[in-house]
C-alpha cells in the first residue's frame, strides 16, 4: 500500500513515460473478506517484526461509543455508534465527511459493510441501511424483526444479515 512511481521505457521508440499511482488495501468489511478469514492478502507492509512500531495517526470525535470495527474503503473509515449515528471520516487525517442518524434512538451493534459505493450497516432495533458511500444518504431500509447482532455481508447484489429473530436474505434487498 501507498503511493508508487511507474517508469516505462517503450523497447522501439525509446520514449518513457512515468505516473504515481496510490495503492489502497481496502477493509470494507467485518473480518476482510465475506468469509470473515481475517486475513488481508494485500497488507505487504506490516510485520510481526515492526508492528510493535505503530503510532495512532488521528482520533475523531463521536456521539457515544464504538463497539466494533470501522469499514475502511477508498480512503474513508466508516463507523457506527451506541447512539446510532453512522460517521465517515478520512482515513489518512479523520477530517469529519459526513455524518447521519438514519434510525432513532437506535444503536449500531457491528461493523458497517461497503460494497460498490453503498454502506450497509444494521441495528440493534433489527432495521438495516443501505447509504449512499460518498454522502450517507439512505438508498433504501428494511426490518427484520430481530436486533441485527452480525454484521452484514455482500456476496455479489445479495446482503445477508443476522438477527435475534431472522437469518438470511432479505427479499428485494
Amino acid at each position: 500500500p501507498g503511493v508508487h512511481k511507474v517508469k516505462a521505457k517503450g523497447g522501439i521508440s525509446g520514449m518513457t513515460a512515468q505516473q504515481q499511482f496510490t495503492v489502497e488495501t481496502n477493509w470494507d468489511t467485518f473480518g476482510f473478506s465475506p468469509q470473515h478469514t481475517r486475513n488481508n492478502i494485500y497488507e505487504n507492509t506490516l510485520s510481526t517484526s515492526n508492528v510493535s512500531t505503530l503510532t495512532s495517526d488521528f482520533t475523531a470525535s463521536a456521539s457515544g461509543a464504538v463497539s466494533s470495527q470501522p469499514a475502511i474503503d477508498k480512503g474513508k473509515l466508516i463507523f457506527g455508534t451506541s447512539t446510532g449515528d453512522v460517521y465517515a471520516v478520512n482515513a489518512t487525517g479523520g477530517a469529519a465527511l459526513w455524518h447521519v442518524t438514519p434510525g432513532t434512538n437506535d444503536q449500531v451493534l457491528d461493523s458497517p459493510t461497503v460494497s460498490n459505493g453503498i454502506v450497509f450497516v444494521g441495528f440493534k432495533s433489527g432495521a438495516l441501511f443501505a447509504l449512499d458511500e460518498k454522502t450517507g444518504a439512505t438508498i433504501w431500509s428494511k426490518t427484520t424483526g430481530g436486533a441485527l447482532t452480525a454484521s452484514p455481508t455482500v456476496n455479489g447484489t445479495t446482503v445477508y444479515v443476522g438477527s435475534d429473530l431472522f437469518a438470511g436474505k432479505l427479499p428485494g434487498g
